[in-house]
């Protein structure tokens, strides 16, 4: 990856913190379906698949 890769995938990174901070603050959670009821936020965070390199 070039370095220019690294400080979007680090700034992604920032980004996608402060929405799942906020996901979790106003308590998002799934209406309906086999999700229904459980938190946006975990779901998304179980489902990340980073780049260990850009970590």
């Amino acid at each position: 990856m070039t370095k220019a890769d690294l400080a979007l995938a680090k700034r992604s990174r920032e980004l996608r913190t402060e929405e799942y901070e906020k996901l979790r603050k106003d308590n998002v959670k799934i209406a309906q379906g086999t999700y229904g009821g459980q938190l946006l936020v975990d779901l998304l965070e179980s489902d990340l698949m980073e780049i260990p390199d850009a970590a």
